[in-house]
């Protein structure tokens, strides 16, 4: 059997928790495998990861070598089989396209003698795939392109034709990756790619006509004289003359999703029809808009593992709500990338002149990542390569500073139950597509508050409530009962919002949750015809006006920017306004209740705005259990039958230098009997340490001082017994 039962892997009768390392074989002297395996296995791992690069095992078509005849390191099949002597579990990946600073991004030369397989751009130009720092860029396959595709599938069937007895059941390998960042080769931009021909024809028309199903059903934002799917042409910028044009845009970020995930299904296919039974995996790109184009919801199926790139935790904020987001949608919140180190253009052995990421920020990565809720990671580089430095062990198996770090965490996790912990949350923040849409294309023109609705406000309110010390989770409001987990919510509202979405939002209402819109009410669906549902519902009506603003609440003024004002309130109650002209408002709806505001409400270290958030919090009679003195040291609690963990992390790097070892002391409390906790004395176990502290549950709900330095993070673990 194989399968993920409570946040672990089930392979057979035994469990493993989630946490591999990254180590290419490819990259590391055959000689020094064995003594990476054993440190590695030291440092409590029970499953790799690797690349595999097509083009160091295909380098003329039909011509395999996985043996290592002609290079010692091209020996894929004796480092699976030292795999298994050594009791790994595998985690393959073998492209086609694999980046990781590879010549080609793995892809081989030969292939693009014939220029009808690569994708084209807005402008009809060839598009090159991005291999990453000091490796040249080089083609990018169309996707769908069936000369592409038969490549592929002689690829595969080459590989599995020799590895099949070592992929599961027969053996460790337990998930193959399904190419690399879905991304068109890292290319984000919404019009760099694919505009061939074939793609255009044979997928983009068919999509537009499955979706709309008849010429006369097709928006008016495409135009009144559409008399067939063929003649509409796709869209190569982001300008429009009309709002209800942005329904192309819209569509071709959907289409775009649409056409990856055929790309995922053709791999998919390709592999089971050569009889593998493992799981597939497939890594969502580390972007602001949860990796737009990739459509998590068209990816997510039986026997795939979705997760997101984590490259860094420069933003505290982004790499929680990404987090948050994905685990939110798959319900198994993995990463198939949590960097150990960095990408170089350094192409030398890394081994031969160490360089290490300082330890510090390595920790303080992976304390905020679990905080967030990750319950699974593979360290990417745990052994290291060429165009990489920072990583735990050289490519040598030399044990560098951030190894022992990684060993503490491996065996912390497991004993706390890392798997079983779970968020004590009770407010939520959710999303609507059409938005993360317009944000990603950066749509000014109509609309244009949509942009700053997302970024200005809901992308702060991460922030916001960190200040607070209030955990919260990350969703959308596109799928059915994606509003039941949560006692409050914050949610953006536009002019336009599908109508799946306003009837979610209703529907949570008279559910009886707790609801804080702001923006301005709905008046069409996402294809820009009449629809308010949401505003009949609530009774509101507001009308756009946007313009920075003085804002009056509760006898207290603040400066805001304004999205419009509300026309029509009913019964509600009006909390804030501008002049004469309402801009906030409370009304019961249902068996629960709504506020509505017009303007950025994301505090953003203004104080009037902050109490105005924490009122709300009030009036819903929603307390956080752990709180800190300084607003940029987070504290975040999770709890599960044996215990709870609390996570210390100092995001502020202003105070002190990256190399200093200065403190700052700040005052941090805990709500023990809230978290399930009855003891009277307790002791917390630092997990990345051998300190113990003694506390009396008193004494922590009333504050303890704690030292913090630059990127301090620290987890704490008190047992309920």
């Amino acid at each position: 059997m194989l399968g993920i039962i409570d946040n672990k892997l089930l392979i057979g009768r035994d469990e493993y928790f989630p946490f591999s390392a990254e180590m290419h074989y490819f990259r590391v002297e055959k000689r020094y495998w064995s003594i990476c395996f054993e440190r590695i296995k030291k440092a409590g791992f029970r499953i790799i990861s690797t690349y595999i690069p097509w083009n160091l095992h295909e380098e003329r078509p039909g011509e395999f070598d996985f043996r290592g005849y002609s290079f010692p390191e091209k020996d894929l099949i004796v480092f699976l089989e030292l795999s298994r002597e050594f009791g790994f579990k595998i985690i393959l990946k073998p492209g086609p396209w694999i980046r990781a600073e590879w010549q080609n991004g793995g892809l081989p030369k030969y292939l693009f003698l014939d220029e009808s397989i690569v994708a084209r751009d807005n402008h009809g130009e060839l598009v090159s795939a991005k291999n990453g720092p000091g490796v040249a860029d080089s083609y990018q396959p169309s996707y769908l392109n069936p000369k592409y595709l038969g490549h592929v599938k002689r690829y595969l069937g080459g590989l599995i034709d020799v590895i099949q007895n070592y992929i599961f059941p027969k053996g460790p390998v337990i998930i193959i990756q399904i190419d690399d960042e879905l991304s068109f080769g890292g290319n984000l931009n919404p019009f760099s790619a694919d505009y061939s021909n074939l793609t255009i024809a044979e997928y983009y028309h068919p999509f537009l006509e499955e979706k709309y199903k008849a010429a006369g059903k097709i928006p008016s934002g495409y135009g009144r004289r559409i008399k067939d799917f063929s003649t509409i042409e796709p869209p190569v910028s982001i300008e429009v003359k009309k709002p209800e044009e942005l329904v192309r845009l819209f569509d071709w970020i959907d289409f775009k999703g649409h056409l990856l995930t055929k790309y995922v299904e053709s791999v998919r296919e390709r592999l089971e029809s050569l009889g593998v039974g493992c799981f597939f995996s497939v890594k969502i790109p580390w972007t602001n808009d949860f990796g737009l184009p990739s459509n998590i919801d068209y990816l997510f199926a039986e026997k795939i593992v979705l997760g997101t790139q984590i490259p860094d935790a420069d933003d505290y904020c982004r790499l929680g709500r990404n987090i948050r987001y994905v685990g939110s949608k798959t319900g198994f919140c993995w990463t198939p990338e949590l960097f150990g180190g960095m990408p170089t253009t350094n192409a030398k052995t890394e081994h031969k002149k160490p360089v290490t990421v300082n330890a510090r920020y390595h920790r303080y990565l992976i304390v905020s990542a679990l905080a967030a809720g990750l319950k699974g990671m593979n360290h990417y580089m745990f052994v290291g390569r060429d165009h990489w430095h920072g990583s735990p062990l050289g490519s040598d198996g030399t044990v560098n500073e951030n190894y022992d770090i990684i060993r503490r965490v491996n065996t912390a996790l497991e004993q706390i139950g890392i798997n079983s912990a779970r968020s004590v949350a009770r407010i939520g923040i959710a999303y609507h597509k059409p938005y993360l849409i317009q944000h990603h294309l950066g749509i000014n023109s109509h609309f244009g508050y949509v942009y700053d609705l997302v970024s200005q406000t809901l992308n702060s309110l991460g922030l916001d409530f960190m200040h607070l010390k209030y955990d919260y989770s990350v969703t959308d409001i596109d799928s059915e009962n994606c509003l039941e987990d949560k006692e409050l919510y914050f949610i953006p509202s536009a002019e336009y919002m599908s109508a799946e979405g306003q009837t979610n939002i209703v529907k949570a209402l008279k559910n009886g949750k707790n609801i804080v819109l702001f923006g301005l009410t709905p008046k069409y669906d996402e294809h820009f015809n009449s629809c308010r549902i949401l505003s009949k519902a609530i009774g509101i009506s507001a009308n756009s006006d946007w313009a920075p603003c003085n804002i009056t609440w509760d006898k207290t003024e603040m400066r805001a920017i304004r999205y419009g004002y509300i026309t029509a309130k009913g019964s509600g109650k009006v909390l804030a306004k501008n002049g004469a002209k309402i801009v906030g408002l409370y009304k019961k709806v249902g068996r629960g209740s709504v506020y509505f505001f017009t303007f950025d409400i994301s505090p953003k270290y203004d104080p009037a705005r902050l109490n105005m958030l924490k009122s709300i919090l009030r009036e819903q009679k929603i307390s956080s259990p752990v709180s800190t003195s300084d607003p940029n040291v987070d504290l975040i609690a999770q709890v599960n039958d044996r215990g709870v963990a609390l996570y210390l992390i100092n995001t502020d790097t202003t105070f002190t230098a990256p190399d200093s070892d200065f403190k700052k002391k700040i005052v941090a409390s805990v709500d023990l009997a809230a978290l399930g906790i009855k003891m009277a004395k307790v002791k917390m176990f630092d997990v990345l340490s051998d300190e113990i502290l003694n506390f009396t549950s008193r004494e922590l709900k009333e504050g303890v001082v704690f030292p913090v330095g630059y990127h301090e993070a620290r987890i704490f673990f008190i047992r309920k017994k």
